[in-house]
């Protein structure tokens, strides 16, 4: 049985959202697309617009994949997902590459509509991964019920954008270990247990 355009369609944008992790929008070529993807220069163009919509169709995806990330437990457990970001071993195949969003954003500086439109919901979906964890601390007791649990998730997604750079920059998990256990201790000191 043949598989479904929509299936392909789906491996296309995957593939292509991984190149452009790596690469970047500018760096990454029709080529390399054709190449990664499958796709050749018609179908990239009838199927998906060009390469432009290709990346913004790749950037939903990861988008998608952010939102979906969720840290339940408690303070150690936002403390230890730190930590084990910066290990050799972390399971994300594209965690040496940063975060494709904010990496999509410093190459952008300049500002474009299309990802000015996707900023906002980038950055809360940061902040609500780790809000389970703070809801189940905060009725535990490790966190008082006046500590604004919010503005700790913020400062949570803003350590993450830190930590990420500097993974992206060295292109290696482990160079922000010093970074991740200093953001560790932060979140364990915040324990009131």
């Amino acid at each position: 049985m043949a598989r479904s355009r929509k299936v392909e369609d789906d491996d296309a944008v995957e593939a292509a959202m991984y190149l452009f992790w790596d690469r970047g929008y500018g760096a990454t070529g029709t080529r390399a697309l054709e190449q990664k993807t499958g796709l050749t220069r018609f179908s990239l163009q009838t199927r998906f617009g060009g390469k432009k919509a290709l990346f913004l169709a790749a950037l939903d995806k990861y988008l998608e994949q952010v939102s979906k990330l969720k840290i339940s437990g408690d303070l150690d457990t936002i403390a230890q997902w730190f930590e084990a970001r910066t290990t050799a071993g972390f399971p994300y195949k594209a965690g040496v590459y940063g975060c494709l969003m904010q990496n999509t954003l410093i190459e952008f500086a300049n500002g474009d509509s299309d990802l000015a439109r996707r900023s906002p919901q980038y950055y809360a979906s940061i902040s609500a991964m780790f809000l389970p964890a703070l809801k189940r601390a905060r009725n535990i007791g490790q966190l008082g019920t006046n500590d604004d649990i919010s503005a700790k998730a913020q400062t949570l997604s803003m350590a993450l954008l830190g930590l990420n750079t500097v993974i992206r920059g060295a292109r290696s998990n482990v160079a922000g270990a010093i970074v991740a256990a200093s953001i560790a201790r932060t979140v364990r000191d915040w324990n009131r247990l």
